[in-house]
């Protein structure tokens, strides 16, 4: 969950994870939001500036993956008998 105020010009301010997962996915979050635009709040016909919590859902579309391990060979010496 990310926590943010949306001001008067419809622009983010002091945006901060207050529910993260980790791995990349709060930073990516943080970055989403602050590029974003949105309409700003009304109050008796005057634009005001309003604290939102926003929950951003993470997805893997390919989650169905292998990892293969490098083969190394490995040459076996055999001493000759003098």
């Amino acid at each position: 969950t990310v926590q943010f105020i949306v001001n008067e010009q419809g622009n983010v301010e002091n945006a901060k994870v207050v529910r993260g997962i980790g791995g990349g996915a709060d930073e990516e979050a943080l970055r989403v939001v602050r590029q974003a635009q949105f309409t700003p709040g009304m109050q008796r016909g005057r634009t005001v500036r309003v604290q939102y919590a926003l929950s951003i859902n993470f997805s893997l579309e390919n989650s169905d993956f292998t990892t293969s391990t490098p083969e190394t060979e490995v040459e076996k010496s055999q001493g000759s008998g003098l």
